[in-house]
């Protein structure tokens, strides 16, 4: 997995993922919170590895995280840790520099994270290619779209982002239910590569999106293959 946009707003941001995954991995349970290190966090999770790849404190930080760093890699299965926990430990520390200088990435398979910080606006790029880390921080005025480079090609990527960032720059005001249409609806000419992609047993499971908006959090979450929506207003007072 996955495509992953993020589009600055005139009061904040709008980050999205589609989550490209083999289809007996449609088991998420439903959208909710959980305390990590004494925080809540509203996240879906994967019941396969109870890890989950986008959540958001709905005050400090949202986060994204998807396969791989530069380049496609062999696996080197099995390997020391799920990339399903990298989000649980960016919370564990909730600061971008201990998260990237005091965490050990050794023995996990490469993944890239996007991580926002809500108040003030920042954008920040992690990686790590399995033998090294690198931290960048990126301008959060811009439009940014990624794809895992474990399924998509360079090339594909390009005529990705293109459509992508076309579309979305024709929007004056774009807002959440904007962005997950294009997320749904954008096409390349070719199932396979389409942002909902198809592949054999491998295809779009679900789009979740998160806008940061005037120091408000929402939180939409579609699955593609149940038809099941979920909206929240993130709420620092609602019991778990």
């Amino acid at each position: 997995m996955c495509t992953v946009s993020y589009v600055p707003t005139k009061n904040g941001f709008i980050l999205t993922s589609n989550r490209d995954e083999k289809i007996e991995r449609n088991n998420l349970k439903t959208p909710s919170y959980s305390l990590i290190a004494g925080k809540k966090i509203l996240y879906p999770k994967d019941k396969t590895t109870n890890g989950t790849w986008i959540a958001t404190d709905g005050i400090d930080f949202s986060l994204c995280l998807f396969n791989g760093a530069y380049k496609n890699h062999v696996p080197q299965a099995p390997y020391k840790e799920s990339r399903g926990n990298i989000i649980y430990r960016f919370f564990s520390t909730n600061s971008i520099i201990r998260f990237a200088t005091e965490n050990e990435f050794s023995g996990m398979e490469p993944f890239s994270l996007i991580i926002t910080q809500h108040q003030p606006m920042k954008l920040w790029l992690f990686i790590w290619d399995g033998e090294n880390t690198n931290l960048r921080k990126l301008n959060h005025l811009e439009y940014y779209l990624w794809s895992s480079v474990t399924l998509y090609s360079p090339e594909v990527h390009r005529r990705k982002k293109i459509a992508f960032i076309e579309n979305i720059k024709a929007k004056k005001n774009p807002k959440l239910n904007m962005i997950v249409d294009l997320h749904k609806n954008t096409k390349i000419g070719d199932t396979e590569n389409d942002f909902v992609m198809h592949r054999d047993n491998l295809q779009t499971l679900s789009i979740t999106s998160i806008e940061m908006k005037n120091k408000e959090t929402f939180f939409y979450h579609e699955n593609l293959m149940d038809n099941i929506s979920t909206n929240i207003i993130f709420d620092e007072n609602t019991a778990l």
